[in-house]
């Protein structure tokens, strides 16, 4: 006891806190400036809805203030935000463990024990979740050059745009849940061991922190696919038929080609993008998305069975090692030294902790899965149409 109240009163080293309050500020700084940017974002989308209606039933030209205004104030927070993070280190994601989240067993002796060797905010910032976020932001911004009347002579190019954009909005997850590989395979999450030993890549406490940044940028892109699904609904029932009492009374009454020239909704270059788009997205994000939430769903049901089965003798034969390798085995007393065939109690209780993390985070990616599915049927009908080539 004595000795812990030496270390805690001892005075933290200069450097060392420093680089604790810069991290720490920047991470506050990281999460007021993504309200901020979904704050505008959410504005600009309600102004495309708009547009998207104007456009199903008559001619749009340009941007009107409001919708113009929107995208600037998107663009002025995106710039704010990515210049707070401007200067945050880069991670080697090609040498990247999950573990390096986390403090090293060395750490654990030394006043003040500092940061892990990547921070959390730099994994952010560099990593899957910003990287979605950018994807976002730069679609949004072609979707707005498509109301532009001279974006005509440009649709080939921002449709290539597009599907680069679109592919970027989900392979950073898919490439994390190991559906996909890329640049960023360090970052994959493994299966959890056949026994009751992991090896340095296999860190539960690791992999439940990864996991959750995971399931986070799983919510980020939910959150932005639900957006554009919501843009498109206007043309969706555009598209649908009439079938209420009303329409169908007043449809006898009308000719039959009247009826078939109301039902159907204008053609422009505008028009024809936003059936294009709906198709891509169901095709490509929402389809990848669903078997993303599945597969990373799996992995933690996966983890969280191992935590039961295997995580206290796992954690007591790390705790031996890490005592060995600091040279301290020898020197503890009988009853610190853990046990593999006779777990302490601290052992299950952070197994079992472990595995409440992993089960959460399992149930939530199966709701976002069904979220996903939605989405994709929803928008489904697009891919039934006859595609205009205007």
């Amino acid at each position: 006891m004595l000795f812990c109240l030496y270390c805690f009163s001892r005075e933290q080293e200069p450097a060392s806190q420093v680089e604790t309050f810069a991290h720490l500020r920047l991470w506050n700084i990281l999460r007021l400036d993504m309200v901020d940017l979904f704050a505008v974002c959410a504005k600009l989308m309600m102004k495309l809805v708009v547009r998207v209606e104007m456009a199903s039933s008559s001619t749009v030209t340009g941007l009107d203030e409001a919708t113009s205004i929107a995208l600037e104030a998107m663009n002025n927070e995106s710039a704010q935000l990515w210049k707070h993070v401007e200067s945050t280190q880069t991670p080697n994601f090609e040498q990247f463990q999950y573990t390096d989240l986390l403090l090293s067993p060395e750490a654990l002796f030394m006043n003040p024990p500092g940061l892990p060797s990547v921070s959390m905010t730099s994994f952010y910032v560099k990593g899957p979740y910003c990287s979605t976020l950018k994807a976002y932001l730069d679609l949004v911004r072609k979707v707005c050059i498509i109301f532009d009347a001279s974006s005509n002579n440009r649709l080939e190019q921002i449709d290539k745009d597009i599907d680069v954009l679109l592919e970027e909005l989900s392979s950073p997850i898919a490439t994390m849940v190991g559906l996909q590989s890329g640049p960023a395979d360090g970052s994959t999450f493994p299966s959890p061991p056949s026994t009751d030993v992991f090896a340095s890549n296999q860190h539960p406490s690791a992999i439940l922190v990864g996991m959750g940044t995971a399931v986070e940028t799983l919510v980020l892109v939910l959150l932005f696919t639900s957006s554009l699904v919501a843009m498109l609904r206007p043309r969706r029932f555009a598209h649908q038929p009439f079938a209420g009492k009303e329409a169908k009374r007043n449809n006898k009454k009308k000719t039959p080609d009247a009826v078939e020239k109301e039902a159907k909704p204008p053609v422009t270059h505008v028009t024809a993008f936003l059936d294009r788009f709906a198709v891509k997205l169901v095709d490509g994000p929402l389809t990848r998305l669903v078997e993303v939430s599945g597969r990373l769903g799996y992995l933690a049901t996966e983890w969280a069975g191992w935590c039961t089965d295997r995580g206290a003798r796992a954690l007591s034969t790390a705790a031996i090692n890490a005592a060995s390798a600091a040279g301290l085995a020898d020197g503890l007393a009988a009853e610190w030294k853990p046990n593999p065939e006779d777990c302490p109690a601290i052992c299950h209780d952070i197994a079992t902790n472990l595995q409440t993390g992993f089960s959460e985070l399992s149930s939530i990616c199966a709701k976002k899965g069904h979220s996903f599915s939605a989405m994709k049927t929803e928008l489904d009908m697009f891919t039934k149409l006859n595609q205009p080539t205007s």
